[in-house]
């Protein structure tokens, strides 16, 4: 199910410089509101710009469930059951 946040805050050139868009980007993000793309719009990043961003700051930037996980590492024939 999807979510909708709206967040009405008055931006003034102050909160701006201190980088208010990217801190609600990243705290969007961690939370899975926000997708990599949108937080990255968000904090005027590019995705990859942003991903570097919130991994420097040890928040992960891929989230898969160990089943997730395996069934892809299977599709490429590298599970863990391989040797």
């Amino acid at each position: 199910m999807p979510i909708s946040v709206s967040v009405s805050v008055p931006f003034t050139e102050d909160l701006l410089q201190a980088g208010v868009h990217t801190a609600l980007a990243v705290s969007l993000f961690k939370c899975g509101a926000l997708t990599q793309g949108r937080a990255a719009k968000l904090a005027r990043m590019t995705v990859p710009q942003f991903l570097e961003h919130v991994s420097s700051r040890g928040i992960p930037v891929v989230d898969h469930d160990p089943t997730e996980l395996e069934d892809e590492l299977a599709a490429f024939g590298t599970g863990a059951g391989d040797k």
